[in-house]
């Protein structure tokens, strides 16, 4: 019977878990809002998985990540969020070279070398400025779904200038662009550009280069993959299509001993 092996990202907003066979294929995924309660997220996709047709397998080993690592009762081993990722991404697409993540609460930027080792890394988890929780502001502010973000940036038709992405001065800094006659359309479109430049200003600190890839939540908002796209002079930003789970895939994988 194949092995199998876990791993589970606990992130700030969401926590997801995967499962892979001695192989690497993903088999499982399920994800869960953590809430401020690491403990009850863990336990919530473990006991998800316990009660799927999965769960009466046992799983050889799992590996946590991301900032609640090491408070999940059931690992076997936790490791870093940054190597994690690095992991999963190279595992997905082996040309990475650089991997953009936009998680809720931080942004980072990660190089790695040919053999999927980090290089360098710089992160933002002191400020809400170019996170998820910063396009959730933006989005209460326009009564939208945050989903919609991407498709309010489609149609906009030109960009304005944002002097802060902070979060404390953003909400004052939107309602009077709206006072100025400023569509919905370019001004989302225009946070994301100021999003991206802060992404790029990170990444100048490093020797990013392509190929490139945008993890995260936030990497299903087709406006901040163009902004990003635009910013780092590329026309192709590699989104995977399990973007919100490349930690977890890094975890699993480790797990996995691939």
């Amino acid at each position: 019977m194949m092995r199998l092996y876990g791993g589970i990202d606990i992130g700030s907003t969401t926590s997801e878990f995967i499962i892979v066979d001695e192989t690497g294929s993903l088999i499982y995924k399920d994800r869960t809002l953590t809430s401020g309660n690491i403990k009850a997220a863990s336990e919530t996709v473990y006991n998800n998985f316990k009660i799927s047709e999965l769960g009466n397998r046992d799983l050889d080993a799992i590996v946590a990540t991301g900032y609640g690592r090491k408070y999940v009762p059931y690992v076997d081993k936790n490791i870093t969020e940054i190597t994690c990722y690095a992991k999963g991404a190279k595992f997905i697409h082996p040309a990475v070279k650089t991997i953009v993540d936009i998680g809720g609460q931080d942004s980072k930027v990660i190089t790695v070398n040919d053999r999927g080792d980090v290089d360098e890394f710089v992160m933002n988890d002191k400020c809400a400025a170019g996170t998820g929780r910063f396009l959730e502001l933006v989005a209460k502010i326009f009564n939208i779904n945050v989903d919609e973000l991407g498709d309010y940036s489609e149609k906009s038709d030109k960009v304005v200038p944002i002097s802060t992405v902070c979060a404390v001065f953003a909400e004052s800094e939107i309602i009077s662009l709206i006072s100025q006659q400023v569509s919905a359309e370019n001004i989302i479109r225009s946070i994301h550009n100021s999003i991206a430049e802060k992404i790029r200003g990170m990444a100048g600190r490093l020797q990013a280069k392509e190929d490139i890839m945008f993890c995260g939540g936030v990497a299903r908002n087709k406006g901040m993959v163009k902004a990003i796209g635009q910013l780092f002079n590329s026309d192709n930003i590699i989104v995977p299509q399990e973007s919100d789970y490349i930690g977890a895939m890094g975890a699993a994988l480790f797990a996995a001993g691939l």
